[in-house]
């Protein structure tokens, strides 16, 4: 045998190491994706349930902030939008009767 044949053995013999420390490294994700899927699905129903129940809470929270927060704005906003439109009004009437135009 030659030199050349003994380092193509000493070659396939390194890259089988590396084929086998490839295969366990795979084996090892696989089964560990696999136990915590199993595990994890034990535990997804409560907290499902859990996630319901805030949301809910959630929603009530964000009604009462409408109701309290937002509505006394939102209506203070109408008031002054009236009140301009009235103030408007009376100057184009004051206008009006100044001039001396009548419409």
């Amino acid at each position: 045998m030659s030199v050349l044949n003994h380092l193509g053995q000493a070659a396939a013999v390194l890259l089988l190491i590396d084929l086998f420390v490839l295969v366990i490294i795979f084996a090892g994700v696989a089964g560990g994706l696999a136990f915590g899927l199993r595990w994890g699905r034990g535990k997804l129903g409560p907290l499902i349930s859990k996630g319901e129940e805030l949301e809910k809470r959630g929603a009530h929270y964000v009604s009462i902030g409408t109701d309290y927060g937002a509505r006394p704005v939102i209506g203070a906003g109408g008031l002054a939008e009236r009140v301009k439109g009235t103030v408007d009004a009376l100057r184009a009437m004051v206008r009006r009767q100044r001039t001396g135009t009548r419409v």
